[in-house]
């Protein structure tokens, strides 16, 4: 009885560790076996960041952000403007990855409507994090905000996001 009890925990380890690799091949950093192909990553776009933080965490500089501003109707008027000049012709002006220029990205960008109910993804460190330094840490087209938007213009985006476009 314990000898098919150990079998059948080892079977099911076995079954688990092949179908992550399968489902998730982005979660083997270096293995590039994918590159090129359509397939996974266009109903999973942000899964890359999302390992990324599961594997190392939220970058040092980043880990205690809290957003410095209330939201205020202001701030998400500014957080709306904002998107729509910056972030729409990728994500789309609902947020759900369907811009104008997502067809040519590789991955497609993020559908962020479900932010609101990942809180790991929805913290201010990790959304400061995601604007300011874009794709580079993670090799994909997003571009680094960073330089571009102040501090104070990429919490008035995050606190519009938080409120669902």
């Amino acid at each position: 009885m314990k000898t098919i009890f150990i079998a059948c925990v080892l079977a099911s380890i076995a079954l688990l560790g092949a179908t992550s690799a399968h489902a998730c091949p982005d979660c083997w950093w270096g293995d590039q076996s994918w590159e090129g192909k359509r397939d996974w990553r266009e109903g999973m776009p942000s899964m890359r960041r999302h390992h990324y933080v599961m594997n190392r965490g939220v970058p040092e500089g980043f880990r205690r952000l809290d957003n410095p501003l209330r939201a205020a109707d202001s701030v998400l008027t500014d957080g709306q403007r904002i998107y729509e000049q910056n972030c729409a012709s990728c994500h789309g002006e609902s947020g759900r990855g369907d811009g104008p220029a997502a067809e040519v990205l590789s991955p497609q960008p993020a559908n962020l409507r479900h932010l609101g109910r990942m809180s790991m993804m929805a913290n201010d460190a990790y959304l400061y994090w995601t604007i300011a330094d874009g794709g580079k840490p993670i090799d994909t087209d997003m571009p680094a905000f960073d330089e571009s938007l102040s501090d104070d213009e990429i919490w008035s985006v995050i606190h519009y996001l938080r409120r669902g476009l």
